[in-house]
């Protein structure tokens, strides 16, 4: 294991701490969202009589917006992640730079 990948795992580790990585990505999580919104909208209509084509586009609206907010906030999570690596690989290589005196 090179230098490089020590720091990178120990930036990693320490970023983990306080910006965790999100387990799934962000197109699992929206489609798993959008999905169960279908099965919910398919649930509803059939116990309630609902024509469902007359309301296809506010189901469409409805599974866009299931898909969109899960899947932007998964994207921020990741994207909080990475920057807190870059931080803290910034700080181990300037802990590294300064000289010992």
């Amino acid at each position: 294991m090179t230098v490089e990948d020590r720091d990178q795992a120990a930036a990693k580790e320490r970023a983990s701490q306080y910006a965790p990585e999100p387990k799934y990505r962000p197109g699992e999580v929206g489609s798993m969202f959008a999905f169960g919104a279908v099965l919910l909208i398919i649930l509803v209509t059939t116990f309630t009589g609902i024509d469902r084509e007359k309301s296809a586009l506010a189901e469409g609206i409805v599974v866009l917006i299931s898909f969109a907010l899960p899947f932007w906030f998964v994207r921020n999570q990741r994207q909080k992640h990475i920057d807190a690596v870059a931080r803290e690989l910034a700080t181990i290589e300037e802990a590294r730079d300064v000289p010992k005196s």
